[in-house]
């Protein structure tokens, strides 16, 4: 069974900002799909621990794993 698109949540520090796939996170944030992916990476989370994170991503599930999100 297909799983759909990977959703991810987009936090701007401790702020959340929207729920989405990383094409719709990248339209919204004005950047590319490579770097919503790449910003939902442990290779980002550690460089940002040095350098201080200003975007972060999390994976959260697939577009069909149906979803309930709280705002």
């Amino acid at each position: 069974m297909d799983k759909g698109k990977r959703v991810y949540a987009l936090y701007k520090g401790d702020e959340f900002r929207d729920i989405g796939t990383a094409e719709y996170l990248a339209e919204i944030e004005d950047t590319t799909i490579d770097c919503i992916k790449f910003c939902a990476t442990p290779t980002y989370r550690n460089r940002g621990l040095k350098n201080g994170i200003r975007r972060i991503v999390v994976a959260i599930g697939y577009e069909n794993d149906n979803l309930e999100v709280s705002k």
